[in-house]
Parts: C-alpha cells; sequence; structure tokens
C-alpha cells in the first residue's frame, strides 16, 4: 500500500480546546507501513493560536516536523514506530499539546516490500510465483506479467486501484481475497490472464487462463456494487436516442457500461433490435446519455388490460374472473403488460479478464473460473469480462464442479456459496454454471452476449440450487463444431436458452431472459442424470430420476424477444450427446413413478408455475407436463399460440392472454405479417382452460386463430373438454375459428386433396362461446345438421365463412378407433375410410373421404361425429370382405343417447353384435349388451332396444346404438375423460 490517506484519515488527530489554559485530546493508535502517508488534521483552533506538529521515537523525546505548522499536514511514514502530536502556542497561555498518536508498524506482507521474498526478490515479469502455506501476503502495487500463481497461503489484495496479470492462478487450498462481505472492495482491481499456451493443462487437467479452486481453497471476492444491477426504461426510446429514462433512480457512473435489451421479435429491425452494449456519458437523475445513439425503437411504457383493449391509461380495467375454479384456486389475474426495454449495468470494481489479444479474438479463448470439490466460492460485484473458452469442455466464465456428488456418494450441498450482483460480459462458452452441485446461490448477475446455454444445470443431478433475480442478454448458439451438447444447436423449439434447468429441485424466481436464440427457458427433466453424476442417488438409495422428482419453485420470471419459446417444459436429454426428445414431467409424491408405473395417477402431486410473463416469443409457454398449473402468466404478443403443449390434467389459470398489444410494428419484420395465433391450444383439453382474460384474439379466414385452439382436436370426434372452460374473459376476440386438418399449418396434418385425418367434427359448448349454452361447434356441412339445416345458428357478427362452423343442438357421438380385420387387411388398420350421411329415403346428405397413409397411427384418427337423429354409414373402399370390426363410440350418455349407423361387413358370414366395456380387454370379457337381431332397417329404427339387422346384399351391417350402458363416476383430482364420455367398445364379428 503506498497511501493509506483513504483508510487512516478518520484516525487522525483531532484537537479539542477545553478552556484557555488546557486541552485535551484522544490517544490514537493505528497500524501502518513505510512509505505510506498519513494526514494530521487540527480543528477547533481560535485564530491567535498557532500550530507546530511534532514526532517522536519513545514518546519522551520530542522533536519538531519541518514546516509541519498548517491544521492539515500529509506526511510519509518512515521507520516506523513513530508518536505524533500538535504543540500549540497561544499570545495568552503557555504552550500545550495534543493527545498523541502512535503509529506502529504492520506485520503484514506486502507484495511490494522485498523481505517478504527473501533470497528469491519480488517476482518478475514471467516468474511462477507461489504463495507459501504459512504466508499471507497482501498485494499493494501492480504486477508485472506473472507465469503461473499458485496460492497455497494467502493473497489478499490492499483496498487501493490495483492490477494483478498471470497466465493462470491456482488457489490450491490456500486463499485469493479482495474485500470482504463486511467491507467490500471499493477500488478498482484488475485480474487479467493471459497465458497463450492454449493448451497448456494446470494439474494435467485444468487448462488454463483459469482461477481453479482445488483442496478446501477459498475464492472470496466481494465489491461494491451498483445499488441497482438492472431495472427498466420508462419511457420509450426512438432508433437513435442518446437518452434513456428509468424506471428507478440508481447510483450509475459516468463511464459505466450498460447493456439494453429489445422489445420486439428476435432481431427484429434488420437484426438491430438486439442486446446492446454502450457507455454512459452523464447521469441526470433517472435520466442517463450515451455514448452513441441506440438501435431499433425500444419500448418503454406500462400497458393496461380494459374492457375496451389495451390502454396506456390506467381506467376501465376489466373485473377479475370469477368461477368455481379448480382445486379450490382463486387466481388473482395480472392486468399489467409489462414490455419495457430491461437494462443493466456490467461495471463492477473486480474485474476477471482475458485481454482482448489473437487467443480470444481467433480461437474464442476466454478466462474461466472453476470451483472443485471441497473448494469454496463467494463472488460478489465481480466482472468477468471476455470469459469462457470456445469448444471446451469445463472452460466456462464461472462454474461448480462436482461438489455434491463422486459417483454415488453424496458429498452434501454447497449451502452458502454464490455468485451474486455480478456480470458475465461476453463469453464464448455458456456463462455460470452449476455442475453436480446442490444448495448454491446464483443472484441478481447480468450474463451478457454468450454462445450455449447461459445458466446451466448440467447433468440434470443438480439440486436446492437457487436462481434469484437474474438478467440474461444475448444468447445465441455455437458454431456446430464448437458445441458440447446437441440441444444448443438450432432446431425445432432448441437451442442455446437463458436457463436450462434439467432437474425440477430448484427454485427459479424473478429472472428476466431476452433476445436468446433458443427458448427463454428450457426446463427438460430427463428420467436419469448425465455425465460425472450419472450415478447420483435419490432419498432411496437409488439412482435418481429427475422426471419424477419433486418440483422446487418456479415463480415471476420472465422471458421475450426469443427465436423459439419463451418458456419450453419439454424434451430433455436422453443421452451424453445432448439428443434431445419428448417427455412428460410428472411430480411422483415418491419420486419414483406409482402404481402401474404411475398411470393410476394416485401417486401423483400438482405443482404450479406461477407469475410468468412471456412475450414476443413462439410460444408464451410450451407446457408438456402433468399435473401442472399455469397460475397468474402473462403472455402477449407472440407469434404462435400464446399456452400450447400437451400433458395430462393440465391447469392454465388466472392469465392474462393479449394476442396484439400497443407494441406492434415498431421495428421491421417479417413476424408483423403473421396472423394472430390461438391464445390457448389445451391437446384435447388435456390442461382445462379456466378464469383468464383473452384480449384481442381476432378470427382469421381458414387459419389457427380466436382464443381457442382447434387444431389439436384430432383424437376424439366429439371434443366436450369445454365443459371445464369456466369464467373466461374475452374481450375484441373470437371465440375460435373451426379449421380443418388441411388449414392446420402442421405438416403431418395435411393430407391436400386426400385428407387422412379428421378433427373433431364436434365440439360441445355447454358455456355459449359460440352460441347457445349447450349446443355444438360443428363443421359449416350437412354431414353435421341435415339437408333441413334445422336449429343451425351463425356466432355474430362474423360470418359462417370466417368461423369455419355453426352452432347447432346435439348430442353428437363419436366413432373412433376401429380396429379392422379383412381378407386384405393389415395389422396396422392402413384404409380409406368413408363416412355418409343419408336421409330417410337412404339417399346421400353428404359425405367425408378420408385416405390411408404411411403413418399408422394416423388410422385412429380417421373418426367422425354422429347427430342424434341421423342416419350414417361407415365403409372401408379399399378393404374387401371385413369380417371382425371393433370400434369406440363416444357420449352415449343416457338411454335417450340413439343413433342408427351402418357398417362394412361382408355377407359371406352371419355376423353378431355387441358392447363391451371400453376399460376391458374385449377377448375375455363379457358383453355388457348382446344387440337384438332383427328382419330389416326398419325395424332397427323402430327397435327400443340395442338392435341389428344384416344386408348381406349389400355387405353391410345396420344396428342402433344406445347410451346408458356405463357409469363412470366423475374423477376431477384425476381424468374426468371416462365421465363425460361414457365411452365403450361395439364389435361386429362373425356369428
Amino acid at each position: 500500500m503506498k497511501n493509506i490517506f483513504k483508510t487512516y484519515h478518520y484516525l487522525i488527530l483531532f484537537i479539542t480546546l477545553i478552556s484557555s489554559v488546557e486541552i485535551l485530546a484522544q490517544e490514537v493508535n493505528i497500524i501502518a507501513n513505510d512509505n505510506q502517508t498519513l494526514e494530521l488534521t487540527a480543528s477547533h483552533l481560535v485564530s491567535d493560536q498557532t500550530i507546530q506538529w511534532q514526532m517522536s521515537n519513545d514518546n519522551n523525546n520530542w522533536d519538531d516536523i519541518s514546516g509541519a505548522t498548517t491544521n492539515n499536514y500529509v506526511i510519509t511514514l518512515t521507520n516506523l514506530p513513530k508518536y505524533f502530536r500538535a504543540k500549540i502556542e497561544s499570545p495568552e497561555c503557555d504552550s500545550f499539546y495534543s493527545g498523541f498518536l502512535f503509529v506502529d508498524k504492520s506485520d503484514k506482507l506486502l507484495w511490494s516490500d522485498p523481505n517478504t521474498w527473501g533470497a528469491a526478490g519480488k517476482p518478475e515479469a514471467g516468474d511462477r510465483v507461489v504463495i507459501p502455506k504459512d504466508k499471507h501476503i497482501y498485494l499493494d502495487e501492480d504486477t508485472p506479467e506473472l507465469g503461473e500463481l499458485v496460492i497455497l497461503g494467502t493473497l489478499e489484495f490492499e483496498p487501493q486501484d490495483l492490477s494483478l496479470t498471470a497466465e493462470n492462478i491456482l488457489v490450491n487450498g490456500g486463499e485469493l481475497l479482495i474485500g470482504s462481505e463486511a467491507n467490500p472492495f471499493i477500488n478498482k482491481a484488475v485480474i487479467t490472464l493471459n497465458d497463450t499456451d492454449l493448451e497448456h493443462n494446470l494439474m494435467g487437467m485444468m487448462g488454463t487462463r483459469g482461477i481453479v479452486v482445488v483442496r478446501g481453497g477459498k475464492l472470496e471476492l466481494h465489491a461494491k456494487s451498483p445499488d441497482i444491477a438492472w431495472t427498466k426504461i420508462n419511457d420509450h426510446a426512438e432508433d437513435g436516442a442518446t437518452k434513456l429514462t428509468l424506471a428507478e433512480q440508481a447510483n450509475w457512473k459516468t463511464g459505466d457500461q450498460i447493456v439494453v435489451g429489445p422489445t420486439d421479435f428476435y432481431e427484429a429491425a434488420n437484426r438491430k433490435s438486439i442486446s446492446q452494449r454502450i457507455a454512459i456519458t452523464n447521469v441526470n437523475g433517472k435520466e442517463i446519455t450515451l455514448d452513441k445513439g441506440i438501435e431499433a425503437f425500444h419500448w418503454g411504457k406500462l400497458q393496461y388490460a380494459t374492457t375496451n383493449g389495451m390502454s396506456l391509461v390506467e381506467e376501465n380495467i376489466v373485473p377479475t374472473p370469477t368461477g368455481d375454479f379448480l382445486y379450490g384456486l382463486t387466481p388473482n389475474n395480472p392486468k399489467v403488460l409489462d414490455q419495457r426495454a430491461p437494462v443493466g449495468n456490467l461495471t463492477r470494481n473486480i474485474v476477471i479478464q482475458s485481454p482482448n489479444d489473437d487467443a480470444w479474438e481467433n480461437e474464442g479463448f476466454g478466462v474461466h473460473i472453476m470451483i472443485m470439490p471441497s473448494a469454496i466460492a463467494h463472488l460478489d460485484g465481480v466482472e468477468i469480462k471476455r470469459g469462457g473458452q470456445r469448444g471446451r469442455v469445463r472452460r466456462y466464465p464461472f462454474h461448480w464442479h462436482m461438489l455434491s456428488y463422486n459417483g454415488s456418494d453424496n458429498l452434501g450441498d454447497a449451502t452458502g456459496q454464490y455468485i451474486q450482483n455480478s456480470t458475465i460480459n461476453v463469453s464464448k462458452n455458456r456463462g455460470i454454471v452449476v455442475h453436480g452441485t446442490n444448495g448454491t446461490l446464483v443472484k441478481n448477475n447480468i450474463v451478457f452476449d454468450v454462445k450455449g446455454h447461459a445458466i446451466f444445470t448440467e447433468d440434470a443431478a443438480e439440486r436446492r440450487n437457487t436462481f434469484d433475480g437474474n438478467l440474461v442478454l444475448k444468447v445465441r448458439n455455437p458454431e456446430k463444431q464448437f458445441a458440447l451438447k446437441l440441444h444448443e444447436l438450432g432446431g425445432h423449439k432448441k437451442g442455446s436458452s437463458g436457463f436450462w434447468i434439467s432437474n425440477p429441485d430448484n427454485t427459479t424466481i424473478n429472472n428476466h431472459v431476452a433476445d436468446s436464440e433458443g427458448n427463454g427457458y428450457w426446463l427438460a427433466f430427463p428420467d436419469r442424470p448425465f455425465g460425472s453424476s450419472a450415478g447420483a442417488l435419490y432419498e432411496d438409495g437409488e439412482v435418481m430420476n429427475p422426471g419424477k422428482m419433486q418440483f422446487g419453485v418456479f415463480d415471476y420470471n420472465t422471458a421475450h424477444s426469443c427465436k423459439h419459446n419463451a418458456l419450453h417444459a419439454d424434451e430433455p436429454e436422453i443421452d451424453e450427446e445432448g439428443s434431445t426428445s419428448t417427455s412428460q414431467y410428472t411430480q411422483e409424491r415418491n419420486g419414483r413413478p406409482g402404481n402401474f408405473n404411475g398411470l393410476d395417477r394416485s401417486s401423483w402431486v400438482r405443482f404450479e408455475i406461477k407469475r410468468f410473463s412471456g412475450w414476443k416469443s413462439a410460444n408464451s409457454v410450451w407446457d408438456r407436463t402433468n399435473f401442472g398449473t399455469t397460475l397468474e402468466a402473462v403472455s402477449s404478443d407472440n407469434f404462435e399460440t400464446s399456452f400450447s403443449g400437451g400433458g395430462d390434467r393440465g391447469l392454465i389459470l388466472g392469465c392474462l392472454a393479449v394476442g396484439r398489444s400497443l407494441n406492434f410494428k415498431k421495428n421491421e419484420s417479417n413476424l408483423n405479417n403473421k396472423h394472430i395465433y390461438n391464445a390457448f391450444a389445451s391437446y384435447h383439453h388435456t390442461f382445462d382452460v379456466q378464469g383468464n382474460i383473452a384480449i384481442n384474439f381476432p378470427a382469421t379466414l381458414n387459419k389457427r386463430s380466436g382464443v381457442f385452439g382447434m387444431f389439436d382436436y384430432y383424437i376424439r370426434p366429439v371434443e366436450k373438454g369445454h365443459w371445464l372452460s369456466i369464467g373466461n374473459i374475452l374481450i375484441n376476440s373470437h371465440p375460435g375459428v373451426k379449421i380443418t386438418a388441411n388449414e392446420s399449418e402442421i405438416g403431418w396434418q395435411i393430407g391436400g386433396e386426400t385428407p387422412h385425418l379428421s378433427f373433431s367434427g364436434a365440439t360441445w359448448d355447454l358455456h355459449g362461446y359460440w352460441g347457445p349454452k349447450e349446443n355444438y361447434l360443428v363443421y359449416d356441412r350437412s354431414f353435421y345438421y341435415g339437408e333441413k339445416e334445422e336449429g343451425v345458428e351463425v356466432l355474430s357478427p362474423w360470418s359462417r365463412e370466417l368461423n369455419g362452423g355453426v352452432s347447432v343442438p346435439g348430442p353428437f357421438y363419436g366413432f373412433n378407433n376401429a380396429n379392422i380385420k379383412a381378407e386384405n387387411g393389415t395389422s396396422q388398420n392402413k384404409a380409406n375410410v368413408t363416412y355418409v350421411r343419408y336421409d330417410d329415403n337412404l339417399k346421400i346428405i353428404d359425405k367425408i373421404e378420408l385416405f390411408l397413409t404411411d403413418l399408422s397411427n394416423l388410422q385412429h384418427f380417421k373418426h367422425a361425429a354422429l347427430q342424434k337423429g341421423g342416419l350414417f354409414e361407415v365403409n372401408y373402399p379399399t378393404l374387401d370382405k371385413v369380417y371382425d370390426l371393433t370400434f369406440t363410440v363416444d357420449n352415449f350418455i343416457s338411454t335417450e343417447d340413439e343413433v342408427v349407423l351402418a357398417v362394412e361387413f361382408t355377407g359371406d358370414k352371419n355376423a353378431t353384435v355387441a358392447s363391451y366395456d371400453r376399460m376391458f380387454t374385449i377377448d375375455i370379457n363379457v358383453p355388457i349388451v348382446a344387440y337384438k337381431k332383427v328382419a330389416s332397417l326398419k325395424e332397427v329404427k323402430e327397435s327400443n332396444v340395442e338392435a341389428y339387422w344384416q344386408d348381406k346384399t349389400n355387405d353391410k351391417v345396420w344396428m342402433k346404438i344406445k347410451g346408458g350402458i356405463t357409469d363412470r363416476p366423475l374423477d376431477l383430482t384425476g381424468k374426468w375423460d371416462p365421465f363425460i364420455y361414457q365411452n365403450f367398445l361395439i364389435r361386429v364379428k362373425e356369428e
């Protein structure tokens, strides 16, 4: 330390005049070193008094200090220890003295003192430097460019501006200290790691240009950070603006580097709408001035959900939906849309960096910090600049490595360790990585401009970590040859993401992600851990299954301006290479599949994702989980369906969905030209949709549009799931355009002139979204309502053509899942199918033709909805001599439910017909009902019971199907489908 002025000025002498004859002053002792400076100050002297500062070696013999006759005097300390005092003279009395200041010589081992180093002398450029185990050395001067620095003891930075340059730093059981929790570092400390031998490996495996902490070593870096690390702007910023108004006043300074996130679609404005790093040139309250104009428009105002749509004025706010919602929940819908641009301060007092040299520019070789087992790290207020090493495993800007697992051994949590209030200022290889480590805290950091996942849990064994209040801006995929995992590359709903969370047992709250080439948050819970943690055990002593483990917390997170989804809960890893596959996460009571491998749902436990906000991305929420509740989320301006996915007994409750907000066409983007997609796609109502507010979801002709999506109603001919769609408020919105498979824009559904599957023909509208309550929404064709169009109603103010369907009385019954045996049939049931509706005279009213496809599972989606009172037929033009046919029928609830149907059956064999319980295997089960054989179609129509007639001449069997033969109870906590559909099997076979 060359100057102690700022440290010790408050300990200097203050002379107090008590009377004209007596002065009292406090005696003070301090510790210092030779060549440090000290300011001596006297106060409360009257005008006619003079001062002479004195110095003594023994507190007995005092000498005047030459020239020291001013109230404030600065002296350079030498030959310590020393005593100092003030001699005061006054014309009216004798001389008197202050108390003394004793300056003792410090026993610190200073880097600058040659005596610290003994015979070896002070370190010089290129030297390999070792801090011995029994030494605590204080860095008090800038170092030369050292070779390797090994810390076995302690190296501590003195409180002054300092720089340390070395090839790498190995903290091997020792300590590297800059500041402390109690006294954060307020000066500037810069550590530059500059090894040019890129293949150099500390300890054979630790690489170089790194701070590597091993064998119980400690890394304690604590700086005085900005009081607000990141906030948002509070007014619009036009393209080229050089001033920003912040939402809150921060103690940011001129010269600080900030980063501003985009507020539009991914790379809008011809790729100018991205995260931008800019320097501050002036601060005036909440207003900051920038050294260059910001590129692209940035939204900066709150929007409010009103009864007229979105508004900048907080008036006529939409009322909170009410209703008897599932599981006793009472939501408090968000009414505010916050799309203001995030802005963060990247500058910190402690900087760990690589030089901006050839290795960085051409090889992507930056600094890395790796905390190994038994080591301890506390980072607060650190800027990691030019971090990560491209294409190299374990070389990330900051990385806890295997602190909690060693094979099947559990080493315990790293409780208390943290990185907080810090920044990753550009990385070529991920950002903050938690690997095989539990219990850490990652809080209030800014991660900017990284290749690969920004905040990454590596092996799916990482648990009980907390990710709180972090800002992640600009995440890009690495080049293919440098990708460490396949899921960090591009693909459908894939790519490097803001967060990759691979174990559910973590807390992720209050984070903000924007400008990600992949997803904002990727929740990817596999059925086993990977990598070095492959043997990690669960509490039961078996290898853990993250796909069944308890869910932690995922609340109040935001993502926007992503190329793919804001939140993607699907597609975990399936191998070490990072391949992914669709999978449904289920929170199981014991972390393992329950009865019948978990299929009975008795062991399932509900969990919540609360107050998520996703906008200007593909899907706001893509959720493929079971028993999950998306609660009070906000979605806006997405270019695909807002809420989508597919699970079991999910719930979307109390959300605000905005199809198009006021933040529209502020920058150029091809996505501005897309129509507004649906608010909710429930995947056959595996997600119930309740108590939501939907604003600005208009109808678009023949497109997936309106509030409720119809494109994923394809497994059932009659869709009744809207019976639970209660309490939703629609403003400036169509309830949902009824489209065909050819209009879905989904490749495997499109059949062109030879359609190969059908969407649900009839949707039960219990609550009257599309017309009168309890009617059915059907396609606008006579197959569904007959030639007389009895009871047909059209949802106003839209036309029949725009609606894609009409509202008609029901009920409707489903014909589905045909299992056909024919002389030229196959086990895959590949066949054309034709559904015909006749009038009473067997004149064809309308028919639906569906064609075979190589996709065998789609045969089960060739179904039809049959209206009560109609006369229908099913035949298979590409099959010869059908001799055994089993199919499912739905929605025959009571004995009043009935329909007359003909199915193709060869006249060469005598037929028999019976109904069976859908829940059991048909070949071993006794029929519920054996159909009565009659002699004509007329008798079938007039029969009061189930009956059939075989028309051998035309290879048909006519039958009357009746309901009321099953009575499955309602189970709202498990699966409600058996109750609402009461489906059963019918088999037509040889007598």
